[in-house]
């Protein structure tokens, strides 16, 4: 593991529990402690979702990378630093795709010395709660191994990639990680017939797959979708330590629902979206979330005190830190023209920055005469205004709630109600 990667790889780990609410990683167990592995995931962001799998877990990993990102002599050197290996499509041009020899002649040799290689087996990223067809990739790639050096002890890992809100500032994200497929299972069908040995793993990656990601099958049910999985999601607490989280209940209750959603006829749908359309206009009216409504006890006066005496160390984390959090923001809403690279621009150029900041900022402050545990307490800080942040805004949402007529408290009461008979059903 290079110097680079290290740093990086444990500098993103500790970024991403801040970017993210909670992580969830489940079913750890299946991960292989030896040997080659492939990790086959779904992609629904720009490079998040190899990001979170190769910071927050053990080995160390190589990942594909689009081939156009390695145009320059330093994009060259520091992608390579980061173990990204250039992947070239039919739109980088012929020429380009000529390079993949050698590309695949790289992830075999990285195969055959016990590598971890990371593919988005989907082939492409969209902004949606949806498994699109797996292509042959991870399959081949187990294959191509075998056949250069011999290799029969590969393993492929599917792995379920899912986001509460993709596009989101402190959302949540769930990895959950399948049996792995080995290769050595399929060995007699390939020598008698590779490509239908190849289309038989690809077929068992898929399966293994789609029973770990939530997945509407019809795009046009999602903006109902998420309501109700908004709903479901608030039926329980979510505590905010730990951060890095190994249940898999949360995704299961979640997939599960979205199967209901999928079972639901025509008519029945319909109503669900109306419904769930004016339970969210209601909510957007008046400034309110369903989690303020999940959570209306959290206006008491013990959470009122915390957030009292939190407010000065909530000020002072917002003053020291706000720069870089709001040029991530003003990038990824201002240049980024595609929903699906947002998030992934916002995390890069926050850490980043914020690291580019941080540095300068100590330097500034003990020029000052600020002591160390004085500068070392600024991300804390930071850390500690964003809690206070979510806890303010349920407590925020609850109080505006209980401050409403009671005829609008009924409203809401009972369309939610007729929501959560169908979560709950």
């Amino acid at each position: 593991m290079g110097v680079i990667y290290f740093i990086l790889k444990h500098g993103v780990r500790v970024g991403l529990k801040v970017f993210f609410r909670k992580i969830f990683f489940s079913n750890k167990e299946n991960i292989p402690t030896t040997g080659p592995v492939i990790y086959a995931l779904n992609h629904p962001t720009a490079f998040i979702d190899p990001m979170v799998l190769a910071s927050i877990a053990k080995p160390s990993m190589h990942f594909m990378l689009r081939g156009d990102m390695f145009k320059s002599s330093f994009a060259k050197w520091f992608l390579n630093q980061i173990h990204a290996i250039p992947i070239f499509r039919f739109r980088d041009g012929f020429s380009n795709l000529k390079n993949n020899a050698g590309t695949m002649e790289n992830v075999y040799k990285k195969l055959n010395e016990g590598g971890n290689i990371i593919i988005l087996a989907e082939g492409q990223t969209l902004h949606e709660k949806k498994m699109r067809p797996i292509q042959k990739g991870a399959a081949r790639m187990a294959f191509g191994a075998f056949e250069k050096f011999g290799r029969e002890d590969i393993v492929i890992v599917p792995v379920g990639v899912n986001y509460t809100d993709s596009d989101k500032f402190r959302s949540d994200v769930m990895l959950d990680f399948g049996p792995a497929i080995e290769l050595n299972q399929y060995i007699e069908s390939y020598r008698e017939n590779p490509r239908a040995a190849i289309k038989d793993v690809t077929e068992e990656v898929s399966k293994r797959m789609r029973a770990r990601i939530i997945h509407i099958d019809d795009s046009t049910r999602e903006p109902a979708a998420n309501v109700l999985l908004e709903l479901k999601r608030n039926l329980s607490s979510r505590k905010i330590l730990p951060i890095v989280d190994s249940k898999r209940e949360p995704l299961q209750e979640e997939w599960e629902l979205g199967e209901k959603i999928n079972a639901f006829s025509s008519s029945k749908f319909e109503l669900v979206a109306s419904q769930a359309k004016e339970y969210k206009s209601m909510l957007r009216g008046l400034n309110l979330t369903d989690k303020a409504l999940a959570r209306l006890s959290s206006y008491n006066w013990k959470n009122s005190l915390i957030l009292l005496v939190g407010l000065i160390p909530f000020i002072v984390g917002v003053i020291m830190n706000i720069l870089p959090v709001l040029l991530a923001k003003q990038v990824a809403e201002k240049k980024v023209k595609k929903i699906e690279f947002g998030s992934s621009v916002r995390f890069a150029v926050g850490f980043f920055g914020w690291m580019i900041y941080f540095g300068l900022l100590v330097l500034l402050l003990n020029y000052l005469g600020w002591s160390w545990w004085m500068i070392l307490a600024i991300p804390f800080l930071g850390y500690f205004s964003l809690v206070w942040l979510d806890l303010f805004h349920v407590w925020n949402g609850a109080r505006i709630y209980q401050d409403l007529p009671n005829s609008v408290k009924e409203e809401f009461v009972e369309l939610r109600n007729r929501l959560l008979e169908i979560v709950k059903d």
